[in-house]
């Protein structure tokens, strides 16, 4: 039987029952593999916010204006009918950009088996490479990079058109049109795909391989002649963007610079190339092995390399059962060389805008500048499968190589991936308890925090997810509400407490307002910690950072109202719906109750948090309460909410004893205050 058994699994391999095609099933499969576990679960970051912010209060001119201070004027071309379609349910963005990566990834595909027909099972594996290259790792990034997506769908079909015109068909004319149609729409929309529109000549070239030089070499130039042109228009549109428009983020000074001061130009374009293609093709490799995630007691871990395992074999075993053509060695050889150096040629010339704008991607390159990376994805993924097979003669050996690093790059999107759910659940949960503690704040009120609040974020993408929290200004121009982190932009700490003006100023909206006006925030949900709008009088809290000290003499919780302007806020479109109630959700509310001394409101949501089995993870969380007890005169409870307190580490104590000095003049005298506080200083040892 074991014998049988053997044979028919020889057999079965022997055959190779699946086509070439079939090897789009895979990437799809892997594509759903590494980004739908995560990330269709998530919401919005970074970027996201700008584009959603303005789309949603202010339609299309809100975008237009956004795009025009980015320097994508026309940008909203695509924007408008996205937003218009999907509208602003993060899942639907998370979906199309993943469509739209699969769509990038098979069309490129495409044209690589019309240009290599005898190698498309090679080609396959450089196109799955492609599509889970670790260089970009920001998929999550949804709405800010759906744009980017695109307009790398529009650079692949205009490639694509342009090789099909090449045959004799009919529709010559028609793929020509369509292929400048999409080059120059592409180019129009973001000039990321500039740079690697010249690799049109080199694969004209490999498609007229089979003529003579001379005749090789003419027809090439006449058939990228057309192309050559919308470039070179465009370059010359591109340049005078701030003279046309009064405004240009990535103004082309080394482009420029090459005729101002060539040495320093070109000594600059040698050594950024010689970095970042170190950086593109094997620095972006380091995280997918890292030793420090082989650590299975972490569960994370422990179903991300068992999903890397998984879509590594089964690659494996995928490509082992395609129908392939058999090459000599020789062939392979060269087609494997050509690709190599086809490959890096395409590296350089992805890389070559960031360079033109002064910019490496060496030096920027973190999670919020990967886009710079990804027109030169494709090529590196054909340098890697060019110089392995070039190199293992064996095509076996090279399948099982390059089939380890798709699980590792695999593996390592899942890991960033879990990185962002945590920051969108962190993000969630902030959003919700500043609802739920100010239902509404007076415009021009400034959010002061210690530092960054999110991970995956940035200061300004926070601002204008606060701003999106609550009914907007009427005037695009302005915000109502600000975000100031690290004690940045606020005028130093002397002339904060003094009381300056406060402005911030991003994509033609302005905001102003004063430090007098502004809100003292802590939000460390990983300590146990609700968020926390500071008064005053929490000074007396220790181990807070201590910035949040600098600015919490002016916190102005009285620009807190007590409900919301409308039930259309916070929009639900953007936000969910309004997650479980937990703790936190009972100390919100009780900090808001106290703010208008509502005690009674106090004491209900402490006994529907008891009833629930809620408790705080954090001492100080306990004082409201403690507060709203007294203040009814249940000293009982509040002696004993005050010694449950004091368990939660030392130095939650002297808050404790200064609250109670603090608290005792403001109420009114009796027997069983004195024995309260009495009962209160001997267990805290407040005297000693």
């Amino acid at each position: 039987m074991f014998n049988h058994f053997r044979t028919s699994i020889h057999g079965f391999f022997n055959r190779r029952p699946l086509n070439p095609a079939a090897i789009s099933l895979l990437i799809m499969g892997i594509a759903l593999l590494a980004f739908s576990i995560k990330t269709l679960g998530q919401g919005f970051f970074h970027d996201d916010w700008h584009h959603v912010y303005y789309a949603y209060y202010y339609g299309l001119d809100g975008l237009k204006q956004f795009l025009f201070f980015d320097s994508r004027p026309f940008a909203y071309i695509v924007y408008w009918p996205l937003f218009s379609l999907i509208g602003f349910s993060a899942f639907n963005w998370h979906v199309l950009v993943l469509v739209l990566r699969v769509g990038v990834v098979l069309t490129f595909f495409g044209y690589l088996n019309l240009i290599w027909p005898e190698h498309k099972k090679e080609n396959g594996l450089i196109a799955a490479l492609f599509l889970v290259y670790p260089v970009f790792q920001v998929q999550p990034n949804s709405v800010s990079y759906a744009l980017h997506w695109v307009t790398y769908l529009m650079f692949m079909l205009s490639i694509l058109f342009m090789i099909l015109a090449l045959g004799k068909t009919k529709f010559k004319v028609a793929f020509t049109f369509l292929s400048l149609f999409f080059e120059a729409f592409h180019l129009l929309m973001i000039e990321y795909f500039a740079g690697i529109e010249l690799i049109r000549p080199f694969l004209l070239w490999f498609a007229f391989r089979d003529i003579p030089v001379r005749q090789r070499t003419n027809k090439v130039f006449l058939y990228w002649l057309p192309y050559l042109i919308v470039l070179v228009v465009y370059a010359g549109f591109r340049a005078s963007f701030s003279q046309l428009l009064g405004y240009d983020r990535n103004s082309p000074v080394i482009l420029l610079g090459l005729f101002s001061d060539p040495i320093h130009s070109i000594v600059f374009l040698i050594q950024s190339s010689l970095r970042d293609m170190a950086d593109v093709l094997l620095t972006a490799w380091n995280d997918t092995y890292d030793p420090a995630t082989i650590d299975f007691s972490v569960f994370t871990n422990i179903w991300v390399w068992g999903l890397a395992l998984l879509a590594g074999l089964v690659s494996l075993i995928y490509f082992s059962i395609v129908r392939g053509q058999e090459n000599t060695q020789d062939e392979q050889a060269v087609w494997a060389k050509s690709l190599f150096v086809l490959g890096l040629i395409f590296v350089i010339l992805g890389l070559l805008p960031t360079w033109i704008s002064g910019r490496t991607f060496f030096q920027l390159y973190d999670l919020f500048d990967d886009r710079l990376a990804l027109p030169s994805m494709f090529g590196a993924s054909m340098v890697w499968v060019g110089g392995i097979f070039y190199l293992i003669r064996e095509k076996k050996f090279g399948y099982l190589i390059v089939c380890v690093m798709l699980g590792l790059a695999v593996g390592l999107q899942l890991r960033t991936n879990n990185i962002y759910a945590r920051g969108w659940q962190k993000q969630q949960q902030f959003y919700w308890q500043l609802y739920w503690r100010a239902p509404y704040i007076e415009p021009g009120t400034a959010l002061i925090s210690e530092g960054e609040i999110f991970p995956l974020m940035g200061v300004h993408p926070t601002a204008y997810a606060v701003n999106a929290l609550y009914q907007p200004n009427e005037s695009v121009k302005e915000f109502n509400y600000a975000f100031f982190a690290s004690g940045e932009h606020i005028g130093g700490w002397k002339a904060f407490q003094q009381g300056n003006v406060l402005t911030d100023l991003r994509f033609g909206t302005a905001f102003k307002g004063s430090s007098r006006d502004s809100l003292t925030i802590l939000y460390s949900p990983e300590n146990n910690q609700c968020l926390w709008i500071l008064r005053p009088e929490d000074a007396r809290i220790r181990n807070m950072p201590n910035l949040t000290y600098s600015s919490l003499p002016l916190s102005n919780i009285d620009r807190i109202r007590k409900t919301s302007l409308s039930d259309q806020y916070p929009p639900r479109a953007i936000f969910g719906s309004e997650p479980e109630h937990t703790w936190c959700f009972y100390y919100q509310k009780a900090e808001l109750a106290r703010q208008y001394e509502d005690w009674t409101t106090v004491i209900e949501l402490w006994h529907q948090a008891q009833e629930k089995n809620f408790l705080p993870g954090s001492g100080p969380e306990f004082v409201v309460f403690i507060e709203g007890f007294a203040n009814t005169n249940d000293w009982d409870s509040a002696v004993n909410l005050t010694i449950a307190s004091s368990k939660y580490g030392n130095n939650i104590r002297p808050t404790l004893c200064e609250f109670w000095a603090d608290l005792l003049p403001s109420l009114p005298a009796s027997p069983d205050k004195d024995n309260a506080y009495r009962r209160v200083n001997e267990k805290l040892q407040c005297d000693a």
